[in-house]
Protein backbone atom coordinates (compact mmCIF):
# COMPACT_ATOMS: atom_id res chain seq x y z
CA UNK A 1 0.00 0.00 0.00
CA UNK A 2 1.08 3.60 -0.32
CA UNK A 3 1.27 6.48 2.14
CA UNK A 4 -1.52 8.95 1.53
CA UNK A 5 -0.92 12.65 2.00
CA UNK A 6 -3.77 15.11 1.74
CA UNK A 7 -3.71 18.00 -0.74
CA UNK A 8 -2.04 21.21 0.27
CA UNK A 9 -4.03 24.40 0.11
CA UNK A 10 -3.84 25.74 -3.42
CA UNK A 11 -2.13 22.55 -4.59
CA UNK A 12 -3.05 20.22 -7.47
CA UNK A 13 -6.33 18.30 -7.54
CA UNK A 14 -6.27 14.88 -5.91
CA UNK A 15 -8.12 11.58 -6.02
CA UNK A 16 -7.80 9.54 -2.82
CA UNK A 17 -4.76 11.66 -2.01
CA UNK A 18 -3.09 11.01 -5.38
CA UNK A 19 -2.09 14.24 -7.09
CA UNK A 20 -3.49 14.62 -10.59
CA UNK A 21 -0.94 15.81 -13.13
CA UNK A 22 -2.70 14.83 -16.32
CA UNK A 23 -4.22 16.09 -19.54
CA UNK A 24 -6.74 13.27 -19.81
CA UNK A 25 -7.92 11.19 -16.88
CA UNK A 26 -10.11 8.10 -16.98
CA UNK A 27 -12.00 6.48 -14.13
CA UNK A 28 -12.91 2.79 -14.30
CA UNK A 29 -15.34 2.22 -11.44
CA UNK A 30 -16.67 -1.04 -10.04
CA UNK A 31 -20.45 -0.91 -9.60
CA UNK A 32 -20.99 -4.59 -8.79
CA UNK A 33 -23.45 -5.61 -6.07
CA UNK A 34 -20.75 -5.75 -3.38
CA UNK A 35 -20.21 -1.99 -3.70
CA UNK A 36 -23.42 -1.66 -1.66
CA UNK A 37 -21.58 -3.06 1.33
CA UNK A 38 -21.34 -0.85 4.41
CA UNK A 39 -18.16 1.21 4.55
CA UNK A 40 -16.97 4.05 6.75
CA UNK A 41 -13.79 6.03 6.24
CA UNK A 42 -12.09 6.72 9.57
CA UNK A 43 -11.44 10.26 10.79
CA UNK A 44 -7.71 9.60 10.51
CA UNK A 45 -8.04 8.69 6.85
CA UNK A 46 -10.27 11.68 6.18
CA UNK A 47 -7.61 13.95 7.61
CA UNK A 48 -4.90 12.32 5.51
CA UNK A 49 -7.01 12.59 2.37
CA UNK A 50 -8.20 16.12 3.08
CA UNK A 51 -11.78 14.98 2.57
CA UNK A 52 -14.97 14.77 4.59
CA UNK A 53 -17.26 11.86 3.72
CA UNK A 54 -20.95 11.49 4.51
CA UNK A 55 -21.51 8.13 2.79
CA UNK A 56 -21.69 4.82 4.64
CA UNK A 57 -21.30 2.34 1.75
CA UNK A 58 -18.41 1.69 -0.63
CA UNK A 59 -20.41 3.14 -3.51
CA UNK A 60 -21.39 6.29 -1.64
CA UNK A 61 -17.79 6.98 -0.63
CA UNK A 62 -16.67 6.38 -4.20
CA UNK A 63 -19.26 8.80 -5.55
CA UNK A 64 -18.19 11.54 -3.16
CA UNK A 65 -14.52 11.11 -4.00
CA UNK A 66 -15.07 11.22 -7.77
CA UNK A 67 -17.26 14.29 -7.48
CA UNK A 68 -14.74 16.18 -5.38
CA UNK A 69 -11.90 15.22 -7.72
CA UNK A 70 -13.77 16.38 -10.83
CA UNK A 71 -14.62 19.72 -9.21
CA UNK A 72 -10.92 20.32 -8.44
CA UNK A 73 -9.69 19.65 -11.98
CA UNK A 74 -8.43 22.32 -14.33
CA UNK A 75 -11.38 22.96 -16.68
CA UNK A 76 -9.18 22.06 -19.66
CA UNK A 77 -8.48 18.57 -18.33
CA UNK A 78 -10.36 15.95 -20.33
CA UNK A 79 -12.22 13.20 -18.50
CA UNK A 80 -14.02 9.95 -19.21
CA UNK A 81 -15.49 7.18 -17.10
CA UNK A 82 -16.29 3.50 -17.44
CA UNK A 83 -18.71 1.82 -15.03
CA UNK A 84 -18.62 -1.94 -14.76
CA UNK A 85 -20.33 -4.88 -13.11
CA UNK A 86 -21.04 -7.90 -15.34
CA UNK A 87 -22.00 -5.28 -17.93
CA UNK A 88 -19.86 -2.31 -18.92
CA UNK A 89 -20.93 1.22 -19.80
CA UNK A 90 -18.77 4.12 -20.95
CA UNK A 91 -19.87 7.64 -20.07
CA UNK A 92 -18.79 9.30 -23.35
CA UNK A 93 -17.38 7.98 -26.61
CA UNK A 94 -14.44 10.38 -26.29
CA UNK A 95 -13.04 12.27 -23.27
CA UNK A 96 -14.70 15.61 -22.52
CA UNK A 97 -13.34 18.84 -20.93
CA UNK A 98 -14.02 18.97 -17.19
CA UNK A 99 -15.04 22.61 -17.47
CA UNK A 100 -17.98 22.03 -19.79
CA UNK A 101 -18.88 18.41 -19.03
CA UNK A 102 -17.94 18.07 -15.36
CA UNK A 103 -21.45 18.51 -14.01
CA UNK A 104 -22.79 15.97 -16.48
CA UNK A 105 -20.11 13.51 -15.34
CA UNK A 106 -20.97 14.11 -11.69
CA UNK A 107 -24.64 13.51 -12.48
CA UNK A 108 -23.77 10.20 -14.13
CA UNK A 109 -21.80 9.12 -11.08
CA UNK A 110 -24.56 10.14 -8.67
CA UNK A 111 -27.07 7.98 -10.59
CA UNK A 112 -25.05 4.76 -10.32
CA UNK A 113 -26.83 1.77 -8.75
CA UNK A 114 -24.62 -1.24 -7.89
CA UNK A 115 -25.65 -4.65 -9.19
CA UNK A 116 -24.26 -7.77 -10.82
CA UNK A 117 -20.85 -9.45 -10.96
CA UNK A 118 -17.33 -8.09 -11.59
CA UNK A 119 -16.00 -7.89 -15.16
CA UNK A 120 -12.49 -6.40 -15.16
CA UNK A 121 -11.67 -7.63 -18.66
CA UNK A 122 -14.38 -5.78 -20.58
CA UNK A 123 -13.97 -2.65 -18.44
CA UNK A 124 -10.30 -2.45 -19.44
CA UNK A 125 -11.16 -3.19 -23.08
CA UNK A 126 -13.58 -0.28 -23.15
CA UNK A 127 -11.25 2.29 -21.56
CA UNK A 128 -8.55 1.25 -24.05
CA UNK A 129 -11.00 1.83 -26.88
CA UNK A 130 -10.65 -1.71 -28.25
CA UNK A 131 -13.35 -2.89 -30.61
CA UNK A 132 -14.17 -6.47 -31.55
CA UNK A 133 -10.88 -6.73 -33.43
CA UNK A 134 -7.68 -6.12 -31.49
CA UNK A 135 -5.15 -5.00 -34.10
CA UNK A 136 -3.23 -3.18 -31.39
CA UNK A 137 -0.02 -2.76 -33.36
CA UNK A 138 -1.71 -0.33 -35.75
CA UNK A 139 -3.69 1.60 -33.12
CA UNK A 140 -2.57 4.97 -31.82
CA UNK A 141 -5.15 5.09 -28.97
CA UNK A 142 -6.13 8.74 -29.64
CA UNK A 143 -8.94 8.81 -27.06
CA UNK A 144 -7.25 6.79 -24.34
CA UNK A 145 -6.49 8.65 -21.07
CA UNK A 146 -2.87 9.17 -20.09
CA UNK A 147 -3.84 8.54 -16.44
CA UNK A 148 -6.21 5.79 -15.34
CA UNK A 149 -7.84 5.20 -11.95
CA UNK A 150 -9.15 1.66 -11.59
CA UNK A 151 -11.32 1.21 -8.50
CA UNK A 152 -12.69 -2.14 -7.37
CA UNK A 153 -13.68 -4.05 -4.25
CA UNK A 154 -13.50 -7.56 -5.69
CA UNK A 155 -11.83 -10.08 -7.93
CA UNK A 156 -12.83 -10.62 -11.59
CA UNK A 157 -15.76 -13.03 -11.71
CA UNK A 158 -17.25 -12.33 -15.15
CA UNK A 159 -16.01 -11.74 -18.69
CA UNK A 160 -13.91 -13.64 -21.20
CA UNK A 161 -10.85 -13.56 -18.91
CA UNK A 162 -11.15 -13.99 -15.15
CA UNK A 163 -7.82 -15.58 -14.23
CA UNK A 164 -5.51 -12.99 -12.73
CA UNK A 165 -2.32 -14.04 -14.51
CA UNK A 166 -4.03 -14.19 -17.92
CA UNK A 167 -5.70 -10.83 -17.39
CA UNK A 168 -2.42 -9.20 -16.37
CA UNK A 169 -0.62 -10.61 -19.40
CA UNK A 170 -3.40 -9.45 -21.73
CA UNK A 171 -3.48 -5.93 -20.29
CA UNK A 172 0.29 -5.44 -20.18
CA UNK A 173 0.63 -6.34 -23.84
CA UNK A 174 -1.94 -3.73 -24.83
CA UNK A 175 -0.68 -1.09 -22.45
CA UNK A 176 2.73 -1.30 -24.16
CA UNK A 177 1.01 0.68 -26.92
CA UNK A 178 -1.58 2.70 -24.96
CA UNK A 179 0.89 3.68 -22.20
CA UNK A 180 -1.64 4.46 -19.49
CA UNK A 181 -0.30 5.36 -16.07
CA UNK A 182 -2.48 3.09 -13.96
CA UNK A 183 -3.48 3.80 -10.36
CA UNK A 184 -5.46 1.04 -8.64
CA UNK A 185 -7.65 1.70 -5.61
CA UNK A 186 -8.91 -1.27 -3.59
CA UNK A 187 -11.99 -0.58 -1.50
CA UNK A 188 -11.23 -2.64 1.59
CA UNK A 189 -8.86 -5.57 1.82
CA UNK A 190 -11.20 -8.55 2.20
CA UNK A 191 -12.41 -10.55 -0.79
CA UNK A 192 -9.88 -8.72 -2.97
CA UNK A 193 -6.88 -10.19 -4.79
CA UNK A 194 -4.40 -7.58 -3.61
CA UNK A 195 -1.43 -9.27 -5.30
CA UNK A 196 -3.18 -9.13 -8.68
CA UNK A 197 -4.25 -5.51 -8.21
CA UNK A 198 -0.76 -4.49 -7.15
CA UNK A 199 0.59 -6.04 -10.36
CA UNK A 200 -2.05 -4.23 -12.43
CA UNK A 201 -1.00 -0.86 -11.03
CA UNK A 202 1.90 1.11 -12.48
CA UNK A 203 2.45 2.66 -9.04
CA UNK A 204 1.94 1.26 -5.50
CA UNK A 205 -1.54 -0.07 -4.82
CA UNK A 206 -3.75 2.19 -2.69
CA UNK A 207 -5.98 0.35 -0.20
CA UNK A 208 -8.82 2.35 1.32
CA UNK A 209 -9.46 0.49 4.58
CA UNK A 210 -12.85 0.26 6.23
CA UNK A 211 -12.70 2.31 9.46
CA UNK A 212 -8.97 2.91 8.83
Amino acid sequence: RRTVVGPKKGGPPTYYGIKLYTRTVGWVIDISESMNQGFRVSEDWQKKLGRTYKGNTRMQVCKEEVEQAIRELDPRTRINMVFFSDRVKIWQDVPQPAGTAGENAIGAVRSLVPNGQTNHYDALRVILGLGDAESIARMDFPDTPDTLFFLTDGTPTDGEITKADELLSWFRERNRFARLRVHVIAMGNTGVDLEYLAELAAVPLLIVDDLG
